[in-house]
């Protein structure tokens, strides 16, 4: 079986149950996205929220909404290669609830 282009837009997760497409994103979803990442962003901390990073966590490669984390562990180019420090999906309506199960 070949694997999809994990960086194809909508990006490509590899999840404990193999690849998944992400959804592709409203406009509220894009906006809500931005605003918060703005937020986190603007308190002037050591930490940097970035939209969309790719982390690599042993054989799992989760894309989330926003990874938030410590400045001096961002890599300055690439992908994070560990967990961030704390993440968040933006869950729209329209999701079914078996995709967060997935993720959990």
């Amino acid at each position: 079986m070949q694997l999809p282009d994990i960086e194809a837009s909508p990006a490509w997760e590899l999840l404990a149950e193999g690849a998944v497409q992400k959804p592709m994103p409203t406009v509220e979803h894009s906006r809500l996205q931005r605003n918060l990442t703005n937020l986190i962003n603007a308190a002037h901390s050591s930490y940097e929220a970035i939209q969309e990073l790719r982390c690599n966590v042993g054989n799992l490669s989760p894309v989330p909404d926003i990874a938030v984390v410590v400045e001096a562990r961002l890599p300055e180019t690439g992908h994070l290669q560990a967990a961030p420090d704390w993440l968040i999906e933006i869950r729209c309506p329209t999701e079914v609830l078996s995709i967060w199960e997935q993720k959990s």
